[in-house]
């Protein structure tokens, strides 16, 4: 808890530009980046999801998560958006909607790079978790956490 707590202060250093938690949906989006586009935001935090949720997500990877990951995301979030989605971190995504506001957000779905799209020759073991945009580096976990 006290790493997530780093994590937060982290991202929450840009909540000087702003902070705005969609009730609806409980994604949290911190500093407002308007010079990159109107409704553009820094950080993204997602939800976090109940033990119903991570079942489901486990059921549709196939496979039970690390226990670190799946603590993650029950205990600080479903995923995130980090610096304009620079770094990203996965979750559960509830659907796959577009037109909308700021109550569709959602993190990029674990079982698209994991089921779908999963990378040839990938280790069983690996869990891929999120990806870096300026070099196209994906980021994967093994199930021991490491």
């Amino acid at each position: 808890m006290e790493d997530y707590e780093k994590i937060r202060k982290l991202l929450m250093k840009y909540s000087h530009k702003g902070v705005l938690k969609v009730e609806s949906t409980g994604v949290t989006l911190i500093g407002q980046a308007p010079h990159i586009a109107p409704k553009a935001w820094l950080n993204y935090i997602f939800a976090v999801l109940n033990k119903q949720q991570l079942k489901e997500l486990e059921a549709s990877l196939g496979r039970q998560l690390p226990t670190a990951y799946a603590d993650f995301l029950q205990n600080f979030s479903n995923g995130l958006f980090v610096l304009c989605n620079e770094f990203s971190l996965e979750g559960l995504r509830a659907n796959n909607k577009r037109i909308g506001g700021y109550e569709l957000l959602q993190p990029y779905d674990l079982c698209f790079s994991n089921v779908y799209q999963r990378i040839k020759n990938a280790s069983e073991e690996m869990l891929f978790i999120g990806s870096y945009t300026w070099d196209g580096s994906n980021l994967y976990m093994m199930n021991d956490g490491t």
